[in-house]
């Protein structure tokens, strides 16, 4: 109750207040409360994209709300600009900006980097124009840094508008989702991937990267990574060396070395020396040298930079430039990086940039909790068509929305296919200014009463040129750009026909299908029914085809002859990881319905029997169009005889009985004999021994049956008895 009375205290200008980050779902009140709940958790499970957009379709809210992202840092103070020291000698990408703030007396540091590392492959990305353009003062209000799901007006970005329509069709079977190559190319994502590489004292970095007279490991900063392979390290073998260390060899991965495989662009490296001589004396880590020394100027400059302010001047450090500063004091006056520990030689971190395209199998979702699965990526020319020469990006299916009760995408792409149609007409130059400007205004009447109330003012003190310009930029854009509100401006059906009866010109139409035809080449069709189809805005998930990707032939196994975990994939010495596939409850699901022997002898097959899985050799290497893979009586399951054992021990045994499976009859079919003469062998007649038991009969029907046979002694059919019983 007191939580209730505090509420009540509150005075909400708008309901739209109370959503928190559901205020930025469009057409909130549309939608069932379990697909609100869900889009609360994609906003934060959202990969951010290259190249985002901001949406058509807007509540007003996104910017408030990405205010409060931890991605976004505003100056609250004014700060000077003492230095901006560089990571990397000659590059500007990656410096620290050491900064004097006069009104807490106290030095700061901003750190500039294109990316930011979160966990595993996920981070994003930085916009630091403001720092970069900032000389000598920031001011305070200055947005320092922000992702780049950021516009230049601070509006966030988290998808792209995509032209979307609803089909039924083997691609889109409940949640798939049939998407375009453009655009799964606008869909494309960043992956922030750090690498760790521990180089021993017998550790020989390969030159893979390297010419004639230059021996490099891997590539400088900024460089692509050739063939999948950032660096391979050799361990030193003194009675392999003759051969092993020949210069040509050296620019060979064997099969013991060890490779770090990774795609994508290097964009940062850290290197860390416990051996400092070492690394200058030997001519394999010439490059690591060089960085090396780069990073000790580096810490030079900085405690140069704030001894003379903290020390000499009294000035305070806050706590990000004291970490910086004493990391940097700690290498220059040589302190082991790892402590306590043994290592004496180089451990180097490289971080890489990954533009991850979308594929099939990865996750996408729009802003009312309908998310599914990529099932396909077609070329352009097989997608949709609309008649002016659009093309359809993405397919899905509606039956999903019904079982959702999410139909708030639908009130989107009926808003965003009217307003195609109006900039249609529009473009078409068939009309005046003033009524050009007319059809906007009505149709921000009908779908954004308040932005309609605030664009009137604006619209009626442009002059005919602005008005001219106005106009283009929407037309360019493809869409009308509104802002209504979640709650209070949420449509219905009503508005949807209020719609299509104020521009009747705007109804649907039929769309150019493609149709393969019999020689293989693919023509154009009109469909038979109207489509309605238009922009709506698409997240893409974290979950990606590319991570839930294993391998176990090759697993390792341990002391039991299980498979065990191998993290060689997290460490990136892997491509793919050999960790044994998991059923999990949707797999189950999904196969229970053939019986559960066959998801054991899937499980036997991949991880749990050994014999078994030497059977899937048969699946790489055997006759594709003939593979017939089966356990044998020689393939126990390593898990129960693991239980077994267990069970000894307390004088328990597990067994199996193999039963025969025996099909049931209803009935037999077998002949049978009448003594009709006596009604002692009338009696001997049991209706029960070959009637069903679940079917009552009235006993008069055997009567009426002996007497069809005339007293006569002959032996029938139960099939007969019953064709008799059912003529009576």
């Amino acid at each position: 109750m007191t939580l209730l009375n505090d509420l009540a205290k509150i005075n909400l200008e708008a309901p739209e207040m109370m959503l928190g980050k559901g205020s930025m779902m469009p057409f909130n009140a549309s939608n069932s409360g379990a697909r609100k709940l869900m889009f609360g958790t994609q906003v934060e499970h959202r990969l951010q994209l290259l190249h985002p957009e901001v949406p058509f379709i807007q509540t007003g809210y996104e910017k408030e709300f990405g205010k409060y992202s931890s991605s976004f840092f505003v100056a609250d103070k004014d700060y000077k600009i003492l230095a901006k020291i560089p990571k990397f000698t000659g590059d500007m990408s990656h410096y620290y900006a050491i900064c004097l703030c006069e009104e807490d007396s106290q030095l700061h540091m901003f750190e500039r980097v294109d990316y930011k590392h979160i966990t595993e492959n996920y981070g994003y990305m930085w916009n630091n124009d403001a720092l970069d353009h900032a000389e000598d003062i920031l001011p305070k209000g200055t947005v320092i840094r922000k992702s780049t799901s950021f516009d230049e007006y601070d509006l966030r970005m988290d998808g792209v508008n995509l032209l979307t329509m609803y089909s039924a069709c083997e691609e889109t079977m409940q949640d798939p989702i049939k998407v375009s190559e453009s655009a799964a190319k606008k869909l494309a994502s960043p992956l922030v991937k750090r690498v760790k590489i521990d180089i021993n004292d017998n550790d020989i970095p390969l030159n893979l990267y390297g010419t004639d007279g230059m021996y490099k490991s891997f590539p400088d900063i900024g460089e692509e990574i050739r063939n999948a392979t950032l660096c391979a390290i050799r361990r030193e073998k003194k009675e392999e060396s003759l051969y092993t260390l020949a210069y040509d060899r050296l620019k060979e991965i064997f099969l013991s070395d060890t490779p770090y495989t990774v795609v994508g662009r290097v964009v940062d490296i850290d290197i860390k020396c416990n051996n400092p001589e070492k690394i200058h004396e030997s001519e394999y880590y010439g490059q690591l040298a060089r960085y090396y020394d780069d990073h000790i100027r580096m810490c030079k400059e900085v405690c140069d930079v704030v001894e003379q302010y903290s020390d000499a001047l009294g000035y305070k450090m806050s706590y990000e430039l004291q970490r910086l500063y004493w990391d940097c004091r700690n290498e220059l006056d040589g302190m082991q990086f790892l402590g306590d520990r043994l290592f004496s030689n180089i451990t180097m971190y490289i971080t890489v940039i990954e533009e991850l395209g979308l594929n099939p199998g990865d996750k996408l979702s729009n802003r009312f909790g309908g998310k599914g699965v990529v099932s396909v990526v077609v070329p352009d020319e097989l997608m949709p068509r609309t008649r002016d020469g659009r093309v359809i990006d993405v397919i899905m299916n509606m039956c999903g929305v019904y079982g959702r009760e999410n139909p708030g995408q639908l009130f989107e792409i009926s808003y965003s296919h009217v307003a195609i149609q109006i900039l249609s007409f529009i473009q078409s130059e068939v009309l005046e200014i003033s009524d050009a400007m007319k059809l906007y205004l009505d149709y921000l009447e009908l779908v954004a009463p308040q932005m309609y109330a605030e664009t009137v003012e604006f619209v009626e003190g442009l002059t005919d040129d602005e008005a001219v310009q106005y106009l283009g930029a929407m037309t360019s854009d493809e869409s009308i750009y509104i802002c209504a509100q979640p709650m209070s401006e949420n449509p219905d059906i009503k508005l949807i026909a209020m719609l299509y009866e104020r521009f009747p010109w705007a109804k649907p139409a039929p769309i150019w299908m493609p149709i393969k035809g019999a020689n293989g080449n693919v023509r154009y069709t009109l469909s038979r029914r109207p489509i309605v189809y238009g922009y709506q805005y698409i997240y893409r998930l974290k979950q990606y085809a590319e991570e839930k990707f294993s391998v176990t032939n090759l697993s390792s196994t341990n002391i039991r002859n299980e498979n065990s975990k191998n993290k060689a994939s997290n460490n990136y010495k892997a491509l793919y990881s050999r960790t044994p596939i998991r059923f999990g409850d949707m797999e189950i699901g999904n196969m229970i319905h053939l019986g559960p022997w066959l998801i054991v002898q899937m499980l036997m097959l991949y991880s749990t029997s050994p014999m078994g899985r030497r059977n899937c050799e048969e699946l790489l290497t055997g006759d594709p169009f003939n593979i017939d893979v089966k356990l044998d009586m020689d393939s126990p399951n390593r898990n129960v005889e693991i239980l077994n054992t267990y069970l000894k021990a307390i004088g328990l045994r597990l067994t199996f009985k193999r039963i025969p499976k025996v099909k049931p009859q209803l009935m037999e079919f077998s002949p049978m004999e009448f003594y009709p003469d006596t009604p002692e062998n009338f009696a001997l007649i049991n209706p029960m021994q070959f009637w069903p038991e679940d079917v009552k009969l009235d006993p008069s029907a055997y009567r009426d049956a002996l007497l069809a046979t005339k007293g006569q002694k002959r032996l029938i059919s139960p099939m007969e008895f019953f064709a008799m019983t059912f003529d009576k």
